[in-house]
């Protein structure tokens, strides 16, 4: 459990402070990340109730050991594809904006 602890809490570090940061500054927005952390953390504590409710709820004798299993390596997929499509969509981004200059 300490280790899937680890291991969700480190992409959730790397998405808040330096994907949402990247995404702020590239398309230019004024202010902060804080409104992406609330979402973020919002769909992550949703999707927690969520897969308590559907163990809870559904009729599957799976064990809670296998279920999580399962589920971290569906997340594992998922969450690789998201960083592809991220970087990809950064880049692309990154490639049409001319070089920030420093106003000094």
């Amino acid at each position: 459990m300490v280790i899937n602890g680890v291991g969700l809490y480190l992409p959730y570090i790397l998405f808040h402070y330096l994907i949402f940061e990247r995404f702020i500054a590239m398309w230019r927005f004024s202010g902060n990340v804080g409104f992406l952390f609330y979402t973020a953390d919002a769909l992550g504590y949703t999707g927690s109730v969520g897969v308590m409710l559907f163990k809870a709820f559904s009729d599957s004798q799976v064990t809670w050991v296998s279920f999580l299993g399962d589920l971290n390596q569906a997340g594992g997929i998922i969450m690789t594809a998201v960083c592809i499509v991220t970087l990809i969509l950064l880049q692309g981004k990154s490639k049409k904006q001319p070089e920030f200059a420093l106003n000094t």
